[in-house]
């Protein structure tokens, strides 16, 4: 998903890599254009995660959430409000936060955590 949507916007991230982060998605680095994506992104459905790649792979071509940013958003990624709402909600309700469904994630969340070079 990151390479592909990478090669469509014209970016290429020199890092990415997975770490098990509760109060974040995603975080962008613009000076080292490295992308850190939450494993529990793995809890959320795919167009949801989409718009998180997406969203961090736009920082890359402009670091604040200004109107550039949202324009951008917009077009590579036009539902991306609705797949910000759907995911919000599904973490309001708890889906997200269930134990039980924390514990099933955990292994996919621990295999996800790894540095992954793009392009390498």
């Amino acid at each position: 998903m990151v390479e592909n949507h990478s090669k469509e916007m014209g970016v290429k991230p020199s890092v990415v890599y997975y770490k098990a982060m509760i109060s974040r998605w995603g975080v962008c680095n613009v000076k080292q254009k490295s992308i850190c994506f939450s494993a529990y992104l793995l809890l959320l459905p795919e167009w949801c995660v989409e718009h998180v790649v997406v969203h961090e792979l736009c920082h890359l071509l402009e670091p604040s959430h200004n109107a550039r940013f949202h324009a951008l958003m917009d077009k590579f990624f036009p539902r991306w409000k609705e797949a910000r709402k759907a995911a919000i909600k599904r973490v309001k309700i708890g889906a997200c936060s269930e134990s039980s469904e924390r514990e099933q994630a955990r292994p996919k969340v621990k295999a996800a955590i790894k540095r992954v070079k793009i392009g390498a």
